[in-house]
């Protein structure tokens, strides 16, 4: 099982706050951003037939 605390060393890490960011009522970080385009790309290839889906879930993973 993975440790809490890995896990916050990892999110950590990934967390930025550029400084061109515009202000938003709520705090987004850089893994925030990345799941919100894997969640869009996500449903755009499952209203299209011929998508390996696969694909579409190791790149939002290992990208």
């Amino acid at each position: 099982m993975i440790n809490i605390k890995l896990i916050e060393h990892i999110f950590k890490a990934a967390s930025i706050s550029r400084w061109n960011d515009y202000p938003r009522m709520a705090n987004l970080v850089e893994l925030d951003k990345q799941a919100h385009k894997f969640i869009i790309a996500y449903f755009i290839a499952k209203m299209e037939k011929d998508v390996d889906m696969r694909v579409i879930i190791e790149g939002g993973i290992f990208e």
